[in-house]
Parts: C-alpha cells; structure tokens; sequence
C-alpha cells in the first residue's frame, strides 16, 4: 500500500512523485495500491490484510501517525 508522497516544506525532489515511485514497485509487485488521502490508509490496509500479516509503515513526517491508526482499524469490524 503507497499513501502518496509528500514533501514538509522542501523543494520536491526531480522524479520524486508518487507515480514515478508506484511505477518502479509496479515492475516487482503486482498487487500495489496506491492510496491517495492519508486518512483513508488505515482501512485499505484494514481490508487487505489477513491474519499473520505484517504491517510496516516507512517514511517521514505525518505517515509516523498513521501506525496507531492503523492499529484501530484492524480492531474494527469493517462495514
């Protein structure tokens, strides 16, 4: 699952977008989601793993709040 990229405040990096870095994972992963709004990531994670899966979460800046979230989500029951 890929929340989209974004930058905290610097200049963006040349090729560092979302679509560039979806379309490298593309070439190894086929089942790669790509989540636009951060707030919705925690349920497409939710609804896509099983048990005995592992959750990790890689990055900088507001991605580092989504863990928790995540965690809630799992112990909901989906809708």
């Amino acid at each position: 699952v890929l929340p989209t990229i974004s930058g905290a405040g610097e200049a963006p990096m040349p090729g560092g977008t979302t679509e560039t870095l979806a379309g490298a994972v593309r070439k190894d992963v086929r089942n790669l989601h790509v989540v636009p709004v951060l707030a919705d990531l925690p349920r497409q994670v939710r609804d896509l793993v099983k048990s005995g899966d592992l959750v990790l979460t890689l990055g900088a800046g507001s991605i580092a709040a989504v863990g928790d979230r995540i965690l809630t989500a799992l112990n909901e029951v989906p809708s």
